[in-house]
């Protein structure tokens, strides 16, 4: 808030013309990304008040639900397991010397990819009845 990152992303984008549903997937997509070279409380500290400021700007539309945009960027963040760097198990695993980066690489990508599906998938059918 204090730099000005989120008026300028606000203002940056013309958010009416995308679904909310496809904001989240952009919202997990990045997460993700971001997650896989930063540590995911660093990326969640990042995108959770973006998500904020556009649900209660209410530029995101009328249905934009606050909590389920700041979970679903949590567990998108979660999902990060391409480096090792991504989370402390992922370097853990690696200080072993029994995988290289390679084959995490590989695992990551598909882990993350069925996660953010789950996590989508989620958050359209399971989590409105709850929040």
């Amino acid at each position: 808030d204090n730099t000005g990152l989120a008026v300028w992303l606000v203002s940056s984008i013309n958010w009416a013309v995308l679904p909310q549903l496809m904001l989240l997937l952009v919202f997990g997509l990045v997460a993700l990304m971001l997650s896989n070279f930063l540590s995911n409380t660093v990326t969640a500290t990042l995108l959770i008040p973006l998500a904020v400021s556009l649900a209660t700007s209410g530029i995101a539309g009328e249905g934009f639900s606050l909590v389920i945009s700041a979970v679903l960027i949590g567990m998108a963040c979660n999902m990060a397991m391409l480096l090792p760097i991504s989370t402390p198990p992922n370097a853990i695993a690696m200080s072993t010397g029994m995988l290289n980066t390679k084959d995490m690489a590989k695992v990551g990508v598909v882990m993350g990819i069925i996660g953010l599906v789950f996590v989508i998938v989620l958050s359209q059918i399971y989590w409105p009845f709850v929040v």
